[in-house]
């Protein structure tokens, strides 16, 4: 699982509690992230981390249940290594939906 913390100014509602302007804790699960990465999703950015020197790569894409999701993940050889993930704020997802039904 990989947990995400985001900060939301206004009121929030994450099916258990309301919030308003604190952080909210957001699980994204592997198979999540699996289908983003073996989807077709947009890549938003790469670049060279300054601490591991390793590549990351930005890309948004959806999920089977519909969540517009950001992953950020790492090239090691064949393989992709999820670095984290989350949720896409309002905008972005009615930005996405619109150009990507």
């Amino acid at each position: 699982m990989y947990n995400v913390i985001t900060v939301n100014p206004q009121p929030h509602t994450n099916g258990t509690s309301t919030t308003k302007g604190i952080s909210l804790r957001t699980t994204i699960g592997p198979r999540e992230v699996e289908e983003i990465l073996e989807g077709d999703p947009i890549r938003i950015s790469s670049r060279i981390d300054d601490v591991s020197g390793e590549e990351r790569v930005l890309e948004l894409g959806h999920t089977s249940a519909g969540r517009v999701l950001f992953v950020v993940w790492t090239p090691r050889g064949e393989l992709t290594r999820p670095v984290t993930a989350f949720e896409a704020n309002r905008r972005v997802r009615a930005k996405y939906r619109r150009e990507r039904p």
